[in-house]
């Protein structure tokens, strides 16, 4: 298998098997690369969430509140 059909492998079945691998430093390799796509993921959801929480605090910094009360 190639490189691209053993990361669809394990990203359809969530396992590394080695028997798709001809070389450990095929699995380490493998491995280097899993962590540094999920840090890289990591790293994009938390910028996201950075910018969502950003946009509401300056909403709510800005946003005039009128309290309508009985007269």
């Amino acid at each position: 298998m190639d490189f691209k059909q053993q990361r669809e492998f394990i990203k359809n079945n969530k396992k590394l098997d080695i028997k798709n691998f001809n070389k450990i430093s095929e699995i380490t390799n493998m491995i280097d690369f899993i962590n540094k796509e999920r840090e890289e993921n990591i790293d994009k959801e938390a910028d996201e969430a950075i910018h969502s929480i950003s946009q509401f605090l300056a909403k709510q910094a800005t946003q005039r509140t009128f309290l309508l009360g009985k007269k």
